[in-house]
């Protein structure tokens, strides 16, 4: 039985980026960094045979909320 459905994915990832005054061990760090997935969603949006045929226009959106750590940062820039 082949399922067929309509799904919207969403992943959110970070990469480590250093400044230029960092060296010495945070080097090493940084190259041997992979991006950290803090993201992951997967959501049904139609299921097989549910989506009328033609063109279906699906609006969405995405909030990005800034957490206190990052504004505290920003503010003391």
């Amino acid at each position: 039985m082949i399922m067929k459905y309509i799904v919207l994915t969403i992943e959110g990832s970070v990469n480590l980026t250093l400044s230029s005054k960092t060296v010495g061990v945070f080097e090493a760090l940084y190259n041997s960094a992979k991006p950290i997935q803090l993201l992951s969603i997967e959501l049904e949006l139609a299921a097989a045979g549910k989506m009328p045929s033609g063109t279906t226009q699906i609006p969405f959106e995405a909030m990005k909320k800034m957490s206190s750590y990052c504004r505290s940062k920003e503010l003391s820039s």
